[in-house]
């Protein structure tokens, strides 16, 4: 069997990879020139563990390009941000659509992954129809939305359930074919519409733990608790859960992908999460200018410890409200390379700890933690417990 998948971002390419692991010819098709060049350099996405060696042993059945390339199935795993409004931005979808569309001809299949807003699907299978010319029936539609964490991609690929939404068994019977060989976890059939929930509200979900776990910080800074020897021992209860706070949420899924709900319907645990979780890195940067330093030193940019991915990262946002108040900011992230991050300069761990500043950990990296020892106590603010 053949499939084109379109996007070879952080998803695309490792389910790329996993299929023609098992056994089918795939094309990767990405309109960015540079990531193409840059998967092909192996500087794309250095966080995951096997991920190039792993391309390189399936070669044979794998090739990419910014060239679409005619297949009888097509998996989309394009990106869908938010615009200036918080409403999903779904023109990368459609665009994939249409180059599809120009290919596309009966009894071909088209799976999406992609993170959508409610009733989307049924509107993109129309869609589908309308510019390719050929009758909703007369092709395959199903909607498999990606539940996957960056940093272990292949483990979860290979284990995680997945769900199927389509408007007839065929279309699932088939897209379940080749779920199958990804995954040993369950896979389940159901409409467009409850697909579409699985993913935002497992995001949900995850969100409002974490806005329970920051605001109990912000509570505990009130009373004078330590708010990290509070959830330890909370958490000593064997049905207790407690998540740690940090200085915000990021990523590209629990910041965006909730909006989708809140944008047609009222949902009000997805309004206080975000507002609570938006509101800790405001507080975090109140507390930092409560010390009146004069430079600071963020340890830590990424969004997640050990990774290197710096979308929605809480961090940028307070260099950047530190910034401009005429604070002078560095940072301090082991995990990326280069020597400026969006234009701040990034110094080497080393180098930080010596320098005079007021030291803030915004992340909780495993280098900071081993080296937890050398930041001493004075101008010195955790927000994620590193010893903890």
């Amino acid at each position: 069997m053949n499939i084109t998948i379109i996007g070879l971002g952080y998803i695309g390419f490792p389910v790329a990879i996993k299929l023609a692991e098992a056994g089918f010819h795939i094309h990767g098709y990405d309109i960015d020139s540079q990531r193409i060049q840059d998967i092909e350099t192996g500087n794309f996405n250095i966080q995951e563990p096997e991920l190039y060696e792993r391309y390189h042993a399936v070669k044979s059945n794998l090739s990419i390009s910014t060239k679409l390339v005619k297949s009888s199935t097509y998996i989309v795993t394009v990106q869908t941000p938010v615009d200036q409004n918080n409403k999903a931005d779904v023109s990368y979808v459609n665009r994939a659509l249409q180059d599809i569309g120009k290919f596309l001809s009966k009894g071909d299949l088209v799976i999406l992954e992609s993170t959508v807003p409610p009733y989307s699907n049924e509107v993109f299978h129309a869609y589908l129809s309308e510019i390719s010319q050929i009758n909703i029936n007369d092709f395959d539609y199903a909607y498999c939305p990606e539940t996957i964490q960056p940093g272990n991609v292949f483990y979860e690929l290979s284990t995680n359930p997945r769900v199927i939404g389509s408007i007839n068994e065929r279309a699932f019977k088939r897209t379940e074919l080749i779920y199958s060989k990804l995954t040993k976890g369950k896979i389940t059939h159901t409409n467009y519409i409850t697909a579409e929930h699985v993913k935002i509200m497992q995001n949900a979900y995850r969100d409002y733990e974490i806005a329970f776990a920051n605001a109990l910080s912000i509570y505990c800074d009130q009373h004078r608790m330590n708010v990290f020897e509070l959830i330890g021992l909370i958490n000593q209860h064997p049905r207790a859960k407690v998540l740690n706070p940090g200085v915000g949420v990021g990523g590209h899924c629990l910041p965006v992908d909730t909006l989708f709900i809140i944008e047609k319907s009222s949902f009000e645990p997805i309004i206080f999460s975000r507002n609570m979780n938006n509101h800790k890195t405001d507080y975090v940067v109140e507390k930092i200018m409560s010390q009146a330093p004069k430079k600071v030193i963020l340890f830590g940019a990424t969004y997640k410890p050990n990774s290197d991915d710096l979308r929605h990262s809480p961090s940028i946002e307070i260099a950047n409200q530190l910034i401009s108040i005429n604070i002078e900011v560095l940072f301090c992230e082991p995990n990326i390379n280069q020597e400026f991050i969006y234009g701040i300069k990034n110094i080497k761990f080393d180098e930080a700890i010596k320098i005079k500043s007021l030291k803030v950990i915004t992340q909780k990296h495993d280098v900071f933690i081993k080296g937890y020892d050398n930041f001493g106590k004075i101008d010195f603010i955790d927000f994620v417990g590193l010893d903890s």
